[in-house]
């Protein structure tokens, strides 16, 4: 009897110091970086907001929540546009920008790897090998709390 691999579609997000490894299913859509609303209060993480599909949608930057110095978007950036999954109405996309094309991958037991002593940093469940692939799993429901409370703190 010959065993099936169980294989899961996800997505690669190049950040500046590693990659983001998402499954497919949390992406809504990958677009051009477009013109986004600076937030003028809040965290240097949260850039602003973007319209997208008649909805305004936070503008994370994954360098600035984890710390890392980043002076500018680079012309290759792209906007990942997340589905959230807390099911909240007023929060239902958060966007993070990518440093480039994102890429697809399949992950399967064979091709993934829990990186041994991973610096353990706010917003990220785990760092895992793909491949040839340094990349985190984001907690993405940790982004979505931290997302809501600086946008939605003063709202009822």
């Amino acid at each position: 009897m010959s065993v099936i691999e169980k294989e899961i579609r996800c997505v690669l997000i190049p950040q500046s110091e590693s990659w983001t490894l998402l499954p497919n299913a949390a992406v809504a859509e990958v677009i051009s970086v477009i013109p986004y609303k600076k937030k003028e209060e809040g965290p240097p993480w949260l850039l602003g907001t973007i319209e997208w599909r008649e909805q305004t949608v936070p503008l994370i930057l994954f360098e600035g929540l984890l710390e890392i110095p980043l002076n500018r978007i680079p012309e290759r950036a792209k906007i990942v546009v997340l589905n959230t999954v807390n099911g909240n109405t007023n929060l239902p996309y958060i966007a993070i920008v990518s440093q480039a094309i994102p890429r697809l991958a399949k992950i399967s037991v064979g091709n993934l790897k829990k990186v041994p002593a991973a610096p353990k940093r706010v917003a990220i469940l785990d760092w895992v090998q793909v491949n040839n692939y340094i990349t985190f799993i984001p907690d993405l429901d940790y982004l979505e709390r931290s997302v809501y409370k600086v946008c939605f703190r003063n709202k009822s």
